[in-house]
């Protein structure tokens, strides 16, 4: 996953964002940033649609880790992190079925926000 990242900010030739290859899961709890955003891969589906080629190695490279969402909201809330904003389908439930501060809610993706 790293590998792909750092490709894409190569070939964007972005270079005001840094990338550190870290565990999150062992890090975020320490982390002195003001605001954690999780972006896990969404849970698997039902659905007969297939996603774009692109997303579809994406999901197979890294899986559907419904776990992930929980383990990485668990840690965070350990963190003194102001705000931790997670990014869900719009039609699942809260992670660890804890009601968010706020909510910004789209067409396909809501971001449930939890402010302290």
């Amino acid at each position: 996953m790293i590998a792909l990242l750092k490709d894409g900010l190569n070939r964007a030739d972005i270079d005001n964002i840094s990338l550190r290859e870290k565990d999150a899961l062992r890090e975020i709890k320490t982390t002195l940033c003001q605001v954690i955003y999780i972006d896990p891969m969404y849970p698997g589906t039902k659905k007969t649609a297939k996603n774009n080629k692109h997303m579809m190695f994406l999901q197979t490279f890294v899986g559907h880790q419904t776990e992930m969402a929980e383990e990485l909201f668990t840690q965070a809330l350990l963190s003194k992190a102001k705000k931790i904003v997670i990014k869900r389908p719009v039609k699942t439930g809260f992670v660890l079925d804890r009601k968010p501060t706020s909510q910004i809610i789209g067409k396909a993706a809501r971001f449930d926000i939890y402010a302290r």
